[in-house]
């Protein structure tokens, strides 16, 4: 089991670093307290600086899992 550790700490790395609320400081405001905050994250594969990170994911998980 600890053989998947390190790729799924590759595959959160790469999720925490693509957060566009933390890293672009990209929020808005809310005038109710009942409204929903949008996220702005956007769905797929960005080419981004977290790229090289997803890349390495992807290799990690081919070597291990193949």
């Amino acid at each position: 089991m600890l053989m998947y550790a390190p790729l799924l700490f590759l595959f959160n790395g790469y999720w925490m670093i693509s957060n566009v609320q933390i890293f672009s400081d990209n929020s808005e405001f809310l005038w109710r307290t009942y409204q929903h905050m949008r996220s702005n994250h956007k769905a797929g594969i960005v080419v981004n600086w977290a790229f090289p990170l997803f890349f390495m994911s992807l290799a990690s998980f081919v070597i291990i899992v193949f």
